[in-house]
C-alpha cells in the first residue's frame, strides 16, 4: 500500500451558534449555496477555505467540516500546528464558540493505493501539544484509489 498525504480537515459538532466561528474561518464576505434542505457549503470572497455546514435532522446539533485554504505547511505535523495557532489567534468570540463544541476534531486525509500492506504514520510531541492546547483530537480519514 502506498500513502499519500492528502489533507487536514476540521470537524466541529456544536448545539451553540457557529457564526463567529464561521466568521473567524471565513474573514471575507462571505456565500453560501445549499446542497440539501439540511446542508449549506460556504465560502468567501478568496475561495481558499471552504465551510460544509449541516444540521442533523431531529436535532439542534450542527456539523461543520472546515477545509481550510492550501498552506505552504509540509505534512500534517505542520499544517495542525499552523491551524492551531491560527485558533489560538481568533476573535473571543469565535473561540468561545469553538469551545462549547462538543467534538473539536482534526481529520488527516491520506490517498491509499492498494491495499495489501500497511502504512504507519505519527505526530511529532509538538503537533499533540498544540493540538491538546486548543482541545482538539486527531483522527485519520483513507482515500482509496477507486481504481484498485
Amino acid at each position: 500500500m502506498i500513502a499519500h498525504y492528502h489533507s487536514v480537515e476540521i470537524v466541529i459538532e456544536t448545539r451553540s451558534s457557529t457564526e463567529s466561528l464561521v466568521a473567524a474561518f471565513l474573514p471575507g464576505k462571505i456565500q453560501s449555496s445549499s446542497f440539501a434542505p439540511n446542508g449549506e457549503v460556504l465560502g468567501d470572497d478568496s475561495g481558499d477555505t471552504t465551510i460544509t455546514r449541516m444540521r442533523y435532522k431531529e436535532s439542534s446539533q450542527l456539523k461543520l467540516i472546515v477545509c481550510p485554504a492550501t498552506s505552504d505547511a509540509q505534512g500534517a505535523d505542520a499544517q495542525i500546528q499552523q491551524l492551531c495557532a491560527e485558533l489560538n489567534d481568533f476573535p473571543k468570540a469565535a473561540r468561545c464558540e469553538w469551545d462549547q463544541a462538543e467534538l473539536r476534531e482534526f481529520y488527516v486525509g491520506y490517498d491509499v493505493d492498494g491495499i495489501e500492506c500497511f502504512h504507519t504514520s505519527h505526530f511529532c510531541q509538538d503537533t499533540i501539544i498544540a493540538a491538546a492546547a486548543v482541545r482538539a483530537a486527531i483522527g485519520f480519514v483513507i482515500y482509496r484509489d477507486r481504481n484498485s
